[in-house]
């Protein structure tokens, strides 16, 4: 009996080639960036093959899976006709075939792809030559299988990825808040995660100070002037304009300014380059011209060129990850404007602006005032909304998707008080 079954030894080839393809394709899509690093720095050559065999991914995996599926179908065909010629009665068949099963499981699975899982850059100098060569092989055959099967498939199937770019950022984002709530993840670093996933979509307009509210100087004004409007809005960034808002000639380097003996503010020496950012530019798009220019602002322009705001890369911070910056009390405060107008941060406490403006607020549980006005809205409103609530007219001049960072306040029932 066992020397009928000798003829199965002659399969064991087709064990190994299964194993292999199911390392290989462990290793290759196990890959991490150190481990391409790695591979780049100790060994070059390996490392462009990777990369040649992975620059189209679906392809490859469809050459690995039907290396796998034929190499699999020969050896249960091979060992079947073995098994049927030697006779050995249906238990014991029964028996072998089972056997032979568990060593594909086994061999040509468990095995390798942990084997190569544990050492990917070992498996990638052994495995990725066999592969290359396979790939040329059954490359033609993958194409057509993956042009004329795989993808119709996917369209008839409605593959949301295929049919959908963003899916696959829904598809993380549910992660993300998945790890929040089996708290894998704390809630602020999930939402941090989320608002960076959410980057893309975000523009320029929505992080940027707008023009009205942009802290600017005539070129030629005097060093009191430029004093008196940098202790009044206590910031080191000023725009120097030239004949009006849209000609801006630079940024004021206050403290370059105020420490030379500098007659007007318009002086070369006191300014910084101006660059400019259209408004329906990314914030990811932003932050690229931050890290290639060194820039500490940008100036933000309409379609036609007109100066529209100002942003900053504190600003980009800001709309991701929230304020960074310490504030004291007063700087949360409401700030009278010269329009009779008052505004107000979204951070200011809503018991300190009812106690200012004497107002009777409705039940809330919110400890801001943007945070007030979100809850009795029940969404988020957009920069640039007017609306009336408790006797007020609010105007949102600076918010984003998660909350109002301010708003303008005028009394409708007073002139202001």
């Amino acid at each position: 009996m066992w020397a009928e079954l000798l003829p199965l030894l002659f399969t064991l080839p087709l064990l190994a080639l299964s194993g292999f393809f199911s390392g290989s394709e462990t290793m290759l899509f196990g890959l991490s960036a150190a481990d391409r690093a790695e591979l780049r720095g100790r060994h070059p050559s390996v490392a462009k093959r990777i990369e040649l065999l992975t620059s189209d991914e679906p392809r490859l995996l469809v050459s690995i899976l039907m290396g796998n599926t034929i190499v699999n179908c020969l050896f249960f065909v091979i060992t079947s006709a073995i098994l049927l010629q030697a006779n050995l009665g249906a238990a014991w068949s029964a028996g072998v075939a089972t056997g032979l099963l568990l060593m594909v499981v086994v061999f040509g699975e468990i095995i390798p792809k942990a084997l190569c899982d544990g050492g990917r850059v070992s498996a990638a100098l052994f495995l990725s030559g066999p592969l290359a060569f396979w790939t040329k092989i059954a490359g033609p055959v993958a194409a057509a299988v993956e042009k004329f099967l795989v993808d119709p498939l996917a369209r008839l199937s409605g593959s949301e990825v295929a049919q959908d770019p963003d899916a696959g950022r829904r598809a993380l984002r549910h992660i993300v808040e998945q790890a929040a709530e089996e708290n894998v993840l704390r809630s602020g670093e999930a939402e941090m995660l989320s608002e960076l996933m959410s980057m893309p979509g975000r523009r320029v307009r929505d992080a940027m100070t707008p023009r009205l509210r942009m802290p600017m100087l005539a070129h030629d004004a005097s060093r009191s002037d430029a004093a008196r409007l940098l202790a009044q809005q206590q910031t080191p960034l000023v725009t120097v304009i030239g004949d009006g808002p849209d000609d801006v000639i630079g940024f004021l380097h206050a403290k370059r300014f105020l420490h030379r003996d500098l007659p007007t503010v318009g002086h070369p020496a006191a300014l910084l380059p101006v660059r400019a950012i259209p408004e329906t530019a990314t914030l990811e798009d932003a932050l690229q011209v931050f890290k290639r220019t060194g820039s500490r602002a940008l100036i933000v322009v309409d379609e036609f060129g007109g100066t529209e705001g100002v942003l900053t890369i504190e600003d980009v911070a800001e709309e991701l990850v929230g304020d960074l910056r310490h504030h004291r009390p007063a700087d949360l405060a409401a700030r009278r404007n010269d329009d009779e107008s008052w505004s107000v941060p979204g951070g200011c406490s809503i018991r300190d602006l009812a106690d200012q403006f004497n107002l009777v607020l409705q039940e809330t549980e919110s400890a801001t005032a943007g945070g007030y006005v979100v809850e009795h809205l029940g969404r988020v409103p957009q920069a640039g909304e007017v609306f009336v609530m408790d006797g007020l007219r609010i105007t949102v001049t600076k918010a984003n998707q998660r909350r109002i960072r301010e708003f303008q306040l005028v009394l409708e029932d007073a002139d202001g008080e």
